[in-house]
């Protein structure tokens, strides 16, 4: 009998811990990584402690324990506005007749190789008889594709590229655009040219730092016509923490009470002081970005491979700027976009801005990638 009151106070203190935990990660978006990576990683698990709470939260009310329960209801409602801007729950809009439609394909495409044929995390798969990463492009129906990780569009980068293949893609997608230097790389059927990133940033009287060539690396820009109407296209692969597989195996490794504390030490020691450092690289390549577009009137699309999550600090750069978030706009639920080492996270963004109006963001589950491909319709307002 004095066990069970007990059980409920230890239940009772870790769901107040858990609440408290969600509403922090919903708000340490607003924190600037480059003081600390921890409130960067608290908005990665924000979708997952809000999950937490909710179950947790009916879980009191079901027993009947209704303070509790209602405290957990309340921390999600302090923290509804994030919570629903990065797992939304809104339905895709239904086209305007007589407006001109688009669609973006955007997919960090791992060079086109196959990742179940890898033997090490950046071995080319000698082996790869198939190239499924090339069949979905072909077949994905998009207007326009952004590849991030795709340097040379020559079989000796892309396995099974063949002349044959390389001519049926020309054939649908007439036009290619790629900066050199970059891995990022663009298909279109609508006439595409590449902007080159200074020449756009001195053009628009924009002072680059010392170390723009590094900055400016990481994302190209490109004007697309669309029957007649100007877009203009930003393809990015901002900069990753570059974790190795041992580090981001830390959680896959977790076995017992020893590999916790392991997988604790090499979290502390290694990962957070590289994620630090990328997060706050990303936020100065995304406030460079908006600086260079500042004055731009033409629609905007930024996509691609953020290498962070909605709501983070590096995303908020974004929208502080006037961008709009696509998926938040007309997606449904948690969107998982990385698949690999239980990093269930969402890291691919599409953002817009300016007179376009977002019509459904869709993804798919192809696996040959270590991320899944995003697609978003649009029209011209």
């Amino acid at each position: 009998m004095i066990i069970k009151p007990i059980v409920r106070m230890v239940l009772r203190i870790a769901s107040f811990v858990l609440y408290g935990l969600t509403i922090l990660s919903a708000y340490c978006g607003h924190i600037n990584p480059a003081i600390t990576a921890i409130p960067a990683v608290m908005v990665m698990m924000m979708p997952y402690l809000a999950i937490l709470t909710a179950l947790a939260a009916v879980a009191w009310l079901v027993s009947g324990k209704w303070i509790t329960g209602a405290l957990g209801i309340g921390s999600l409602i302090a923290a509804s506005a994030p919570i629903l801007s990065a797992v939304p729950l809104k339905l895709p809009n239904n086209p305007t007749d007589g407006k001109t439609e688009f669609s973006v394909l955007s997919w960090n495409c791992l060079h086109g190789w196959d990742q179940k044929l890898m033997t090490g995390r950046s071995d080319r798969p000698e082996n790869q008889l198939y190239n499924g990463s090339l069949e979905f492009m072909l077949n994905s129906g998009a207007d326009i594709i952004c590849l991030q990780e795709m340097e040379q569009w020559e079989e000796s980068e892309v396995p099974r590229l063949t002349q044959d293949f390389k001519e049926k893609f020309a054939v649908l997608y007439r036009y290619e655009s790629h900066e050199a230097g970059k891995d990022t790389r663009v298909f279109s059927k609508y006439p595409v040219h590449n902007l080159p990133a200074r020449q756009l940033a001195e053009r628009n009287g924009v002072k680059l730092p010392d170390d723009w060539r590094m900055l400016l690396k990481y994302y190209s820009f490109y004007r697309v016509n669309i029957d007649g109407r100007r877009l203009l296209l930003v393809n990015m692969h901002l900069f990753s923490p570059g974790l190795s597989d041992k580090e981001r195996e830390v959680i896959t490794d977790i076995r017992g009470t020893e590999t916790v504390k392991a997988s604790a030490r090499e979290f502390k020691n290694s990962i957070l002081g590289k994620m630090r450092n990328a997060f706050s690289v990303q936020a100065r390549q995304l406030e460079l970005l908006c600086e260079i577009l500042k004055d731009y009137k033409d629609p905007i699309v930024v996509c691609g491979d953020m290498n962070n999550v909605p709501e983070s600090y590096t995303w908020r750069v974004m929208t502080r700027n006037g961008f709009k978030d696509a998926y938040s706009e007309v997606g449904f639920g948690h969107l998982i976009t990385y698949n690999k080492h239980l990093f269930w996270l969402h890291l691919d963004q599409i953002m817009y801005r300016g007179a376009l109006r977002p019509l459904k963001v869709t993804k798919d589950r192809i696996k040959t990638s270590d991320h899944f491909p995003l697609m978003a319709s649009f029209e011209f307002e």
